[in-house]
């Protein structure tokens, strides 16, 4: 039986930036095997589109263009790695 990890994400670069930009996150376990599809990435709730393939470690997303203002925590906005097999972090 195959052991599925929680993706875990310990950096998101750049750290300060504007909303539609291209951002890189960091972190492990975003793929839940070789033959998995992408993962899924939100930030502040809403659908990041993926500009570049994910690696277990390493995914670029270009960020939502609109989120909104009352999401806590605002102006620094939580991030969601969610992979094919729906475990989250």
């Amino acid at each position: 039986v195959p052991v599925l990890h929680a993706p875990s994400v310990t950096v998101a670069l750049p750290a300060v930036t504007t909303l539609g930009s291209e951002v890189a996150i960091g972190g492990q376990f975003f793929r839940d095997s070789a033959q998995a599809a992408n993962c899924t990435v939100r930030v502040a709730g809403q659908l990041c589109n993926l500009t570049a393939p994910v690696s277990d470690a390493l995914v670029r997303c270009r960020l939502p263009t609109v989120v909104p203002t009352n999401t806590p925590g605002y102006p620094q906005l939580p991030v969601v790695v969610w992979t094919s097999a729906g475990a989250s972090a």
